[in-house]
């Protein structure tokens, strides 16, 4: 599990709109994680490889490779595979669900959803680290 210098978890949040990012931030960072961000794909497995963050939030529609690419990329790869991985997404059909599934994800979370579930669930896979 990667802590900064505060003990405080990394959370590595990658989607291509920056209000999204920063609306996940703000929570994150409320409730104590460290956040850095990627506004795509490819710089996403970038930043996972070289911060080796606790956990990755991915958005599933991003520029260079989607979120299941970059999920599938993480868990395939034993530098990055013990990442916890989220794809966090506004479609919330059970084929989305299974896709994120299939690529190694750790869980699926759809965007609408109330904002404390959410936070559990990231506080869950963190604490799992």
């Amino acid at each position: 599990m990667s802590l900064n210098s505060d003990k405080h978890p990394v959370v590595l949040v990658a989607d291509d709109e920056r209000l999204n990012r920063e609306l996940v931030r703000t929570f994150l960072e409320t409730a104590g994680y460290e956040v850095i961000e990627a506004n795509n794909g490819i710089d996403a497995l970038k930043l996972a490889r070289a911060q080796q963050p606790t956990l990755v939030m991915l958005d599933v529609h991003m520029h260079g490779m989607n979120g299941y690419e970059v999920a599938r990329a993480l868990k395939s790869d034993p530098a990055t595979e013990r990442i916890k991985v989220v794809i966090i997404s506004a479609q919330n059909r059970p084929s989305d669900q299974a896709d994120a599934r299939e690529a190694g994800a750790d869980d699926y979370l759809y965007k609408l959803l109330d904002w404390s579930e959410i936070m559990k669930r990231v506080g869950a896979l963190v604490a799992g680290s």
